[in-house]
């Protein structure tokens, strides 16, 4: 990783991060997902996700019951977000701790793009929103001390 990664880091475990050169990567075992959340597709789907999760009832008779139905809803939004098998490659256990804090992960780190990529359309609509181009030549002409010949 390099040191724009390095500064960019945005766990606290080291699992995620966010650089220039990356969009952004969750690291789950042997198995890397890459998270964009400047994909309309992407965000769409992270949003299903997390709409189906939030209104999730679980009716199960056991606690170990309820456990396997949880890890198997999490599986298949991982599966529909990155892929058919995602969540059999990234969890070899059936863990629903290391479920919910990958998916934590996943939120943190695309509101965190969200976050940088307002940044950075807001500086974009600046510089390039700011009239037409003379508009913007005046504006800069205006900046500068005038010339020896200028009136």
């Amino acid at each position: 990783m390099d040191s724009n990664a390095q500064e960019n880091k945005i766990f606290s475990g080291g699992i995620g991060f966010l650089s220039n050169e990356t969009i952004g990567e969750l690291r789950i075992g042997d198995v890397t997902l890459e998270i964009d959340a400047s994909d309309p597709d992407f965000l769409e789907k992270l949003q299903d996700a997390g709409e189906a999760l939030k209104s999730l009832e679980v009716a199960a008779a056991t606690e170990a019951d309820r456990t396997r139905l949880l890890i198997g809803e999490l599986d298949r939004h991982f599966d529909e977000l990155f892929g058919e098998g995602t969540a059999a490659k990234a969890f070899k256990t059936s863990s629903l701790i290391k479920r919910i804090n990958a998916w934590g992960s996943i939120v943190e780190l695309a509101n965190a793009q969200k976050e940088d990529l307002g940044k950075k359309m807001s500086a974009f609509n600046a510089k390039f929103n700011a009239g037409n181009r003379a508009q913007r030549r005046a504006a800069e002409k205006k900046k500068r001390p005038p010339k020896k010949g200028d009136a």
